[in-house]
């Protein structure tokens, strides 16, 4: 019998390919895998087998798809974490999708320090008033300079398929630190001004209510699109 925590299992991992691979490396390790659990050929452990030949012709059809594929990859994560098998057409769930495993661990609810019950007194020390918004700053600007990167990579990607891509910085952005009760003025400024003006690289896309791909039609598909972005 299939283990249940084959339902789990990264669709990358279930047709042996790494994330970025191209189309056609899918294809051919599709057809490896479904020759090799096609249950004519699999007596033996047949309730395995077509188990696995499901899982293996459902991935298939996602990853071949572009747009089934871009979402797939936007919440890869979030769908693992959830142990929900995701489906071709937007899995199980009202609209196809109803937010899988919610908020990333490493999300930071901001909202926490927006009050002054986050720190104590104004000092550098771990609970003092410059020592907690420099870990909450650097935590920040490390997510972003992922996020940046996962862009990055994906515009890479685009490129060489001919989809463009063009206009990104030749890096990853840098951001400044928080700083401590000594910082000088022009410190502080730069801290201000990146960040005052700083548009974020993370997509959010856990926050996601639908799926687009499980829309009968366009004008559906446009609204659960809509509802995406509000909740994002």
């Amino acid at each position: 019998m299939a283990p249940a925590a084959q339902k789990q299992r990264c669709l990358y991992e279930v047709l042996d390919v790494p994330r970025d691979a191209e189309e056609d490396v899918i294809k051919k390790a599709y057809r490896k895998q479904a020759l090799l659990w096609h249950p004519d050929k699999n007596a033996h452990r047949a309730e395995e087998a077509a188990e696995r030949f499901k899982e293996i012709q459902n991935a298939y059809e996602i990853l071949s798809d572009k747009h089934e594929r871009a979402w797939y990859d936007d919440h890869r994560d979030q769908i693992l974490r959830s142990g929900e098998r995701h489906q071709a057409g937007g899995g199980g769930g009202a609209g196809g999708f109803e937010g899988g495993g919610g908020k990333p661990p490493e999300f930071e609810e901001i909202f926490t320090y927006f009050s002054s019950s986050c720190y104590s007194g104004y000092g550098d020390g771990p609970k003092g008033f410059y020592g907690v918004y420099e870990t909450v700053f650097a935590k920040l600007a490390k997510q972003e300079q992922e996020a940046w990167e996962q862009r990055d990579a994906a515009d890479d990607s685009d490129e060489e398929g001919g989809g463009g891509g063009g206009g990104r910085s030749s890096s990853a952005p840098s951001f400044p630190p928080f700083g401590t009760s000594q910082s000088d003025a022009p410190a502080v400024n730069s801290f201000y001004a990146h960040w005052s003006c700083y548009t974020t690289c993370r997509t959010f896309a856990w926050a996601d209510i639908y799926n687009p791909a499980a829309a009968p039609n366009r004008q559906v598909r446009r609204r659960m699109e809509e509802e995406n972005r509000k909740a994002r």
